[in-house]
């Protein structure tokens, strides 16, 4: 049987679970890995063993009870997915979504102590919850970690912390919580351990699949060469939104700052600058064909492009709207390159120059990603979970299922569409339709690049993550 596992527990080599999709339950015993029978398909989520039987959670509010012979279902106080489960002395504590807290007590489970004032977002949840001693601790998205010490609920900030997904209570009383970011509570305190970069991933950029250029925070440039991610020394210490990779050995990089904004080029050793910074623009996206043919867009109709025969930046021939907030930019080619921008604008460049694009409709979103594998398959995205695909003719809307902006796009072709959003999704376009392939995990997402069947995202936190082709 093959199924995606999502939880596992043990207390000895002869006594370990694992639950997952598909009402999966596999028990490991003296005689090896067994498959529970169950009476759903639903998703388990997590399992722990109580005083009086195994305990697994999962979808709709589920509880299974292993007594030892069976499993048997128990009603809960919850409705929605139980997403966590823990001991807590001889009670069992289950958390999930909508907020939702549940604990069996003397067999039976009821509504855990609620907050006072519970938190307001609606797209978080309880995911995660453990205990030392008379306190039970709970957290999940946004990662804030609660307490109750038998009587009270406290809350403790996590201020870096956005997905908790792991949670961790040692008998001395000191807690471990995981996610997008770690901390150690060994007193009132947290305390967050330095485990990664932290600084915010703004933009990828790929010439191969297995050398990509990072840039973001304070000046951060990164080089993956191979497998491992490097750093490279830059002049610029402004945030940096944009990079261009032409090639493996090289790639070009924009920022700004209260200084103004900076192009630098960078080797696989170090970045410097091009041009000093220039003072009252905002560079936010560079893009384009070769070492020595880009463009870089910015607010303020901030269109530019750097050619092999002016060796500078310069004004591009334009026909757009004066003073346009133009986002991100993506190049075909010498001749036909796509930026996008606020107020649903998109422009094209074509041998006479950029042209507003009014065939889009895009109505006001702010538009934030284009890319194009050729002139007939053109994406571009933005606020309220908007994408657009051109197909050499005319723009259609493309149903992302969600309405978080999309930060970021990026494939290999028509059948193989990536996106990212501000709130941690990613999604996938097969040809025929969006899936979400991660939600609810991740921290805010900020860019994608996909090549030769890799895909790379980036965001918030330090985070890179990287998908390797399907085998």
């Amino acid at each position: 049987m093959v199924a995606n596992l999502r939880g596992g527990w043990g207390d000895a080599p002869d006594n370990v679970w694992a639950v997952g999709e598909g009402g999966t339950v596999l028990h490991r015993d003296g005689a090896g890995w067994q498959q529970v029978p169950t009476d759903t398909t639903m998703t388990l989520e997590s399992v722990v063993g109580g005083g009086d039987g195994v305990f697994i959670v999962g979808g709709s509010g589920m509880a299974l009870r292993w007594d030892g012979t069976a499993l048997v279902r128990e009603n809960t106080s919850c409705s929605q997915s139980l997403l966590g489960i823990a001991r807590a002395g001889s009670d069992v504590v289950s958390v999930g979504e909508g907020y939702c807290m549940t604990r069996r007590s003397g067999g039976s489970w009821s509504a855990l102590l609620p907050m006072p004032t519970p938190s307001t977002d609606k797209s978080g949840y309880y995911s995660v919850v453990a205990s030392t001693g008379s306190s039970i601790w709970v957290s999940g998205r946004p990662g804030n970690l609660y307490r109750l010490d038998g009587t009270n609920w406290s809350q403790l900030e996590l201020k870096t912390m956005e997905v908790a997904s792991g949670l961790l209570g040692l008998p001395s009383g000191e807690v471990w919580i995981g996610g997008s970011d770690l901390y150690r509570v060994a007193s009132s305190l947290p305390t967050r351990i330095n485990a990664r970069p932290q600084e915010v991933i703004y933009s990828l950029s790929g010439a191969t699949a297995d050398t990509v250029w990072g840039v973001g925070f304070q000046g951060t440039v990164l080089r993956r060469n191979g497998t491992t991610w490097e750093p490279v020394r830059s002049e610029a210490t402004s945030s940096l939104y944009g990079v261009y990779s032409p090639s493996a050995e090289a790639a070009l990089v924009i920022g700004f700052d209260a200084t103004g904004s900076t192009l630098s080029r960078c080797t696989k050793t170090a970045c410097g600058l091009v041009e000093k910074p220039v003072i009252g623009v905002e560079y936010t996206s560079i893009h384009g064909v070769d070492a020595d043919t880009f463009w870089i867009v910015g607010k303020g109709g901030l269109l530019k492009a750097w050619t092999k025969k002016s060796g500078a930046l310069t004004d591009d021939t334009n026909d757009i709207p004066k003073g346009a907030e133009l986002n991100h930019v993506f190049a075909l080619d010498a001749t036909r390159a796509y930026a996008v921008g606020e107020q649903g604008l998109v422009i094209v460049r074509r041998d006479t120059g950029w042209t507003t694009d009014n065939s889009v409709q895009a109505g006001r979103q702010s538009l934030q990603a284009v890319w194009a594998s050729s002139a007939s398959d053109v994406w571009i995205g933005g606020s309220n979970g908007f994408v657009a695909r051109f197909n050499g003719a005319s723009w259609s809307a493309i149903a992302s299922g969600v309405s978080e902006t999309i930060s970021g796009i990026s494939g290999t072709g028509p059948s193989d569409v990536w996106a990212v959003t501000l709130s941690g999704t990613v999604l996938h376009y097969d040809g025929q339709a969006f899936s979400v392939v991660s939600q609810f995990e991740l921290p805010r997402l900020q860019a994608v690049e996909g090549r030769s069947g890799h895909v790379y995202v980036a965001g918030a936190l330090g985070s890179i993550l990287h998908k390797s082709p399907s085998p």
